[in-house]
């Protein structure tokens, strides 16, 4: 419900220092959104949530319809992570039998991959993506190992009641969380108009509309203070309060650790082999 100018504004307001969008399935906005961030001294972080084809969303209902276990949300840290995530999204577009798993167990590199099942993230490593390195472990090995899977955790109340189960599978599974966040809208006041863009998206009537089909109430761009206490109330409403720390360090982690920028006018050619008799 908002525009990259009008979020990176609002972040710069509440006192956030890097912001990150993810389109879905593609890069729409990319280049506004890293633009609006410049112009709003903030560390941009663009990237993709990624679906699998067989929950592709619809528009308007569909956003909030597509499986958890189907979906992974990709944020490049390098220029290498940038061109694997182009890539993805090109097979995701034109390959009719798109296989999320393999397709990011292939070009994960560059990339952070978090992922809010737990089923996905078994298969995603045994598909060969690694587990990223925590905050508390990154001292010696950040230089050479920034992305990889990571559990992810919006902070909202109604992941209470699963979030300890789901943190502590992650942990079985040698994954640790971060927390992400969950923006849909700049205001509270925002929600009316949500519901009523979705459903129009849909070709629906409001009445009958599922509450699913929408985003939370809260989800709106807070405060960093504010940011801090959903996830600590979070934590601590799920019975485990003492993994908010690790879950914002890691948030930290992950926008110290980007690296990435993207060159704007400067024309990049792809490599292609030669037609046969043309050297």
């Amino acid at each position: 419900m908002a525009s990259p100018e009008a979020l990176a504004e609002r972040a710069a307001e509440c006192g956030h220092t890097a912001l990150a969008l993810t389109d879905r399935d593609n890069l729409y906005l990319a280049v506004r959104f890293l633009e609006a961030c410049r112009a709003a001294g903030l560390t941009a972080l663009p990237g993709t949530e990624l679906t699998a084809l067989d929950v592709a969303p619809p528009p308007g209902v569909a956003a909030r319809h597509a499986a958890l276990s189907s979906r992974v949300l990709l944020l490049p840290f390098d220029r290498r992570g940038w061109a694997n995530l182009c890539a993805l999204i090109t097979a995701r577009q034109l390959e009719p039998r798109f296989d999320l798993v393999r397709a990011v167990g292939e070009l994960h590199a560059g990339l952070h991959v978090v992922v809010e099942s737990t089923p996905l993230i078994a298969a995603l490593i045994a598909a060969g993506v690694p587990a990223a390195i925590p905050a508390s472990e990154e001292r010696a090995r950040v230089l050479t190992h920034r992305g990889g899977l990571w559990l992810g955790v919006r902070g909202l109340a109604g992941e209470r009641p699963r979030l300890r189960a789901r943190l502590a599978e992650a942990r079985a599974l040698g994954v640790h969380g971060v927390a992400t966040g969950d923006v849909w809208m700049v205001q509270p006041g925002d929600h009316e108009t949500h519901r009523t863009a979705v459903t129009a998206g849909a070709a629906e009537l409001l009445e009958r509309m599922p509450p699913t089909a929408f985003c939370a109430r809260e989800a709106w761009l807070v405060s960093p203070a504010e940011w801090i206490r959903r996830v600590r109330a979070t934590c601590a409403g799920a019975g485990v309060a003492d993994a908010a720390d690790d879950l914002l360090a890691n948030n930290t982690a992950i926008v110290a650790r980007s690296r990435f920028e993207l060159e704007r006018g400067v024309p990049i050619f792809p490599r292609a082999p030669l037609p046969a008799g043309i050297e």
